[in-house]
């Protein structure tokens, strides 16, 4: 089962964004079957992924909803900031667990841009 936002809640978004700041090097996040998002450690994590049908473009879509919605609570909601900027860590971590692909490097680093680029518009 795909777990699919129609709406995304603001509360979902902030728990989100902390489950990012705590990401690990070699961690990888789960979304499919819950609004949460998970982290998943351990030896046969690519196993459960595939049984569940987690794949990368899920997880990097699901992201771009969370720090989308996220850059739009900052207006409202000014610990939005310092989790937008702690999440970019947790992302970089992610960075680190997919290396070797680069499309999903890609658009990792278009994530991170954007969320530095929403946590200091509140800066200027």
């Amino acid at each position: 089962m795909i777990f699919v936002l129609k709406e995304m809640n603001d509360s979902v978004t902030l728990v989100n964004l902390r489950v990012l700041t705590k990401l690990q090097p070699g961690d990888r996040l789960q979304c499919c079957d819950s609004k949460y998002f998970g982290i998943d450690r351990g030896y046969l994590v690519w196993l459960w992924r595939w049984m569940k049908s987690d794949t990368r473009q899920i997880t990097l879509e699901r992201l771009d909803e969370v720090i989308t919605h996220a850059s739009t609570l900052q207006q409202k909601d000014k610990t939005v900031k310092s989790l937008m900027l702690d999440a970019t860590t947790g992302l970089s971590h992610l960075l680190d667990t997919y290396h070797s692909d680069p499309t999903t490097v890609s658009r990792l680093e278009a994530i991170i841009a954007r969320c530095d680029e929403a946590a200091n518009e509140l800066e200027l």
